[in-house]
């Protein structure tokens, strides 16, 4: 009678200890089933996350792109201004030099009209 005790105990703890097993294993298959929705939902949203920051990052592009354009454009613009200006300069300071240079040679000529009126002076004078 005993070991038909121990015998019936061990059946019942076979049955609960495959039961458990039973039921780890549906936990197991249902937690993995759950990492791998985890996963999918993270592979999708650093898919999103990656397709945002690429659009971003080629809008910071065209953006840097178009702002060295016009800056380009701006640099041209100053150095065609300069080049014209010093171009404007140059030929005013020409203008100006041959003008002056002009106005000295009256001067001179004046200058030595005057001091040959002079010297004919004196010359009369004495």
């Amino acid at each position: 009678m005993k070991d038909d005790l121990i015998l019936e105990a061990i059946n019942v703890l076979s049955r609960r200890i495959e039961k458990l097993d039973d039921k780890l294993d549906q936990n197991t298959a249902m937690l993995q089933q759950q990492i791998k929705d985890v996963e999918t939902r993270l592979d999708a949203k650093i898919d999103r996350v990656e397709k945002r920051l690429d659009a971003k990052i080629e809008a910071v592009n065209t953006k840097l792109d178009e702002n060295t354009e016009r800056l380009d454009t701006k640099i041209d613009g100053v150095d065609n201004f300069i080049r014209t200006n010093l171009k404007g300069v140059g030929r005013a300071l020409n203008t100006a030099m041959l003008s002056l240079d002009k106005k000295i040679d009256d001067f001179k000529e004046e200058n030595e009209v005057e001091h040959q009126q002079f010297r004919n002076e004196l010359k009369i004078a004495n």
